[in-house]
C-alpha cells in the first residue's frame, strides 16, 4: 500500500473518530504529509559525505626532474688518458662511460694514433689509464693501459696481444676470449673464463687474479 493510500485511511479514520469536516481532515493529512517529506530531506542531508579525490599522475616534467637528479647522482671517477691524444692527463669521468669517451675528453686521438688497437666501446673504471698507440707501435701489456687497472688485465678490453701477457694464454686462446666477450657482450664476471674453450680449472686459477671485468 502506498503512503497516499495510508495517508488516506488515516484521514478517513480521523474523519470518523473526531466529527471534523472533510477539508479540516485533508488539511492535517497535508501537514503529516509534509512531516514525513520533511524528515526524509532532513535524513538524507544528515548522511556523511564521502570525499573522491582524484589521484594526481606524476607531469612529464616531474619525470624528468627526477631523471635529472639521477643523472646527478652518477658515479664520477677518474682516468688517465695519455700516448697519441692531443691533451694527456687525467680526466673526470662517469661510471658507464666508455674508452671513446675518454679519449674524447682528452681532445680526440692525433693522426697518428691507431685506434684498432683499442676497444673504443669498453667500460671505464676508476683508475683505469688508457693509452692510445700510435701505429706500428710494439703493444706490450706494460705500455698498454687501456685495458690495464693496475697490474691487472681487463677482459673486456684487452686486445689479444695483452692477453697472452697471461700464463698459459697463447694466440688461439686469447682470440677465443675476444670472440667470447663479442659473442655474449663483454665479461660479467671473471668466472665466465671458464666458459671458453681451452680454459680449464687449473689455467682458470692461474690467472683469475691477474683479470678484472668491468
Amino acid at each position: 500500500m502506498s503512503i497516499l493510500n495510508k495517508l488516506k485511511e488515516l484521514a478517513e479514520k480521523i474523519f470518523d473518530e473526531f466529527y471534523l469536516s472533510r477539508g479540516q481532515v485533508y488539511a492535517v493529512g497535508t501537514i503529516v504529509a509534509l512531516l514525513v517529506l520533511g524528515s526524509g530531506v532532513l535524513y538524507s542531508r544528515s548522511k556523511p559525505v564521502v570525499e573522491v579525490k582524484e589521484i594526481t599522475e606524476i607531469s612529464e616534467s616531474g619525470s624528468e626532474d627526477i631523471q635529472e637528479e639521477a643523472n646527478e647522482e652518477a658515479k664520477k671517477i677518474y682516468v688517465h688518458v695519455c700516448g697519441a691524444v692531443k691533451s694527456a692527463d687525467v680526466y673526470l669521468c662517469e661510471e658507464g662511460d666508455r674508452v671513446k669517451d675518454a679519449i674524447a675528453k682528452a681532445g680526440g686521438a692525433r693522426d697518428e694514433a691507431n685506434l684498432e688497437a683499442l676497444n673504443l666501446a669498453a667500460k671505464l673504471i676508476d683508475g683505469q689509464k688508457v693509452y692510445v698507440p700510435k701505429v706500428g707501435e710494439n703493444i706490450t701489456a706494460d705500455v698498454f693501459g687501456a685495458s690495464l687497472t693496475g697490474a691487472l688485465i681487463n677482459l673486456n678490453s684487452a686486445t689479444c696481444k695483452q692477453l697472452e701477457e697471461l700464463p698459459g694464454i697463447g694466440e688461439v686462446i686469447a682470440q677465443r676470449i675476444v670472440d667470447y666477450r663479442t659473442e655474449h657482450g663483454g665479461f660479467k664476471i671473471v668466472d665466465e673464463l671458464l666458459e671458453v674453450e681451452g680454459i680449464g680449472s687449473k689455467k682458470f686459477e692461474d690467472i683469475k687474479d691477474k683479470v678484472v671485468v668491468n
